[in-house]
């Protein structure tokens, strides 16, 4: 068996802590060797099985178990499935980007369980504060938009629809960032219900 270059295992070292990091230590049932071969192209698999060995991961070849989408949703629908279950079946679903195709209560099941920490959205392991926007036909939750001052330089969120005030200088800016007088300066009154 040849020699593996320290530089290679250095590479693999920091392949496996960003997928620990992301998965979980189990790397969600994805086996050490294909995350090395996948992440690391350069490789054999003959390499990828040393690499693994000379890490001290472990390592148990376990069959790939497969999301099956259908059988959740019946269960889900029947009422069979723990809370545990319903999480880690929603958090597929998100992953996959399948909850938005499904009907609108899958949806809004996600962003319910998003918002109260119990799922992440896709391709984070931290959700982000959603802020909520009541309006006539019910409730849509956004992550806000950030703006910088144009000027102080003070960073913006963009939360309210019609006035976002600058912390560092007052400068007021609307929900698309434009900037706007200040409201004191207003034609006429204008409160959100207007808008409906």
């Amino acid at each position: 068996m040849p020699k593996i270059e320290k530089s290679l295992v250095k590479r693999a070292e920091l392949v496996y802590e960003k997928a620990v990091r992301k998965l979980g230590f189990d790397l969600g049932g994805y086996s050490p060797v294909d995350l090395f071969c996948d992440q690391m192209p350069d490789i054999s698999v003959d390499q990828a099985k040393q690499l693994v060995i000379v890490l001290g991961i472990p390592y148990e070849k376990k069959p790939q178990r497969v999301f099956d989408v259908v059988s959740f949703v019946m269960d889900f629908e029947s009422g069979e499935l723990s809370d545990e279950e319903i999480i880690k079946g929603f958090q597929h679903l998100i992953d996959t980007a399948l909850v938005w195709k499904l009907q609108g209560s899958y949806g809004r099941m996600a962003d319910s369980l998003i918002r109260q920490g119990h799922c992440h959205r896709a391709g984070s392991q931290n959700p982000k504060v959603l802020f909520e926007h009541k309006g006539r036909y019910g409730s849509m939750f956004y992550e806000p938009t950030v703006i910088e001052c144009e000027l102080c330089g003070s960073e913006v969120d963009l939360r309210d629809e019609l006035e976002n005030i600058c912390s560092g200088c007052g400068q007021g800016y609307n929900f698309g960032g434009q900037k706007i007088r200040p409201r004191s300066e207003w034609e006429e009154p204008i409160e959100p219900e207007d808008y409906y």
